[in-house]
């Protein structure tokens, strides 16, 4: 993966490094900040898992049946997303899989 620019607040992809292997979704910048998206074909989301797939120790029936883990990757991952002023997000995608990203603002450094 490419070096963060300086000016963007990290980490903007730490969370989800260690997910299931899929490719890197695009990481854009722009004036406002950055964007990261985490794009993988596997079985997607489960109908019933919404906002809870990022509460504490959440894993899915089904999640928990074919990949070991503890449920607490995208709760620590939304954490530091939004204590830099972030979102998160996650959805099935059209075709099959999943999309998890962030969005983050841009580093504002205190005038101070």
């Amino acid at each position: 993966m490419a070096p963060v620019p300086l000016g963007v607040r990290e980490p903007l992809y730490l969370p989800w490094q260690c997910a299931a292997p899929s490719p890197m979704g695009p990481v854009t910048m722009h004036e406002n900040g950055a964007r990261v998206v985490v794009l993988d074909r596997g079985p997607g989301f489960p109908p019933e898992t919404g906002a809870d797939a990022f509460q504490l120790f959440h894993r899915s029936p089904s999640a928990a049946a074919r990949v070991p883990g503890t449920g607490i990757g995208l709760y620590v991952a939304r954490a530091l997303v939004e204590a830099q002023g972030g979102r998160t997000w996650l959805h099935d995608r059209p075709g099959g899989g999943a999309e998890i990203g962030c969005a983050l603002p841009r580093y504002e450094p205190d005038a101070s």
